[in-house]
């Protein structure tokens, strides 16, 4: 099962259903774990790429430097404002929201209706002054398209998932990454 695969990871495991009693009893005081660069920090499910489905145990490690690359690179700070649009399942998340927490960033979470459409997503954007958000190559070359505010509030639009084919137009008023 997949929860004696990740039992057998480095570190301890700790799964909520079958250790439930565990928990409650356990003392209300920091448990000053101590981590190594490479002690699990979560558990990415993808579809696989021959249909397969993977189990992909991420760590500490990969998860801070891609962290740190974001706070640097995209300039994070305490008052943007990002998004997430993904699925709560879909494995992109901690691209998508992780570094804004970690950098002190509100996080904006889209509804359904929102995401089923490019317009509506600009105008979310836009009306929740949304600094950064990471989108799925198919909807971003979508909002490429449509007319924006010149004075967007949006600054970073990162793209992830399908390859680019075509590159945005040199008119956007924030970057592409």
């Amino acid at each position: 099962s997949l929860v004696d695969k990740l039992a057998q990871a480095a570190g301890t495991f700790v799964c909520l259903d079958r250790d439930s009693q565990g928990i409650a009893a356990a003392p209300g005081h920091d448990p000053e774990i101590r981590l190594a660069c490479d002690s699990p920090v979560l558990v990415a499910c993808t579809s696989g790429s021959a249909g397969e489905p993977k189990v992909v145990l991420c760590r500490h490690e990969s998860l801070n430097n891609m962290i740190q690359w974001t706070l640097r690179d995209l300039e994070v700070s305490a008052g943007d404002r990002a998004t997430w649009m993904s699925s709560p399942g879909y494995g992109i998340s901690q691209m998508e929201w992780w570094p804004y927490l970690a950098g002190g960033a509100a996080i904006h979470v889209a509804d359904a209706d929102t995401v089923g459409s490019p317009e509506r997503v600009r105008d979310w954007l836009v009306d929740n002054a949304i600094t950064h958000t990471l989108l799925v190559t198919p909807l971003a070359v979508r909002l490429w398209a449509l007319a924006w505010p010149e004075h967007a509030p949006l600054r970073i639009m990162q793209v992830a998932g399908e390859r680019l084919r075509e590159w945005p137009p040199d008119h956007l008023p924030f970057e592409v990454v």
